[in-house]
């Protein structure tokens, strides 16, 4: 559930290299079960905010790129994309997919937003890649 209709949010890594501010309206909030994102997380699944490009600024620091190629077509990486990290203690900061994609939107992590609970994730992607003790979204 998206909790308000316009939106100006600050977020940034673990050490505080990085910060950086989304505008606007989210496009999409999701849980991802793909092996690319349980891999660079280190986490059972990741859940996301997705917002136009143009709507994400970084504020501070410089993150850190990372394709991957190793996953399959049922992952977000086997579709093609740059995962952005803060290169001194690491924290997932982002996801642009290729394609076009990256002009139009960007996936933020959502656990790197100050206030992270202002968001709902709204749907499950990759869904068959799920671990059995993790609960679906619920919409």
């Amino acid at each position: 559930m998206i909790k308000d209709t316009h939106m100006s949010h600050s977020g940034g890594c673990f050490c505080g290299q990085i910060r950086y501010e989304i505008t606007g309206k989210p496009l999409n909030v999701t849980v991802c079960h793909c092996p690319g994102c349980k891999k660079s997380s280190g986490a059972g699944a990741l859940p996301w905010v997705t917002v136009k490009t143009a709507e994400f600024r970084l504020t501070r620091g410089t993150l850190a790129e990372v394709r991957s190629d190793q996953f399959p077509q049922a992952s977000c990486d086997g579709c093609g994309g740059t995962r952005t990290f803060c290169t001194k203690c690491g924290t997932p900061i982002s996801f642009l997919g290729d394609g076009g994609r990256a002009e139009r939107e960007i996936d933020v992590t959502l656990g790197s937003l100050d206030d992270p609970a202002v968001f709902t994730p709204r749907e499950d992607v990759f869904g068959e890649n799920k671990l059995e003790w993790i609960k679906p979204v619920k919409p």
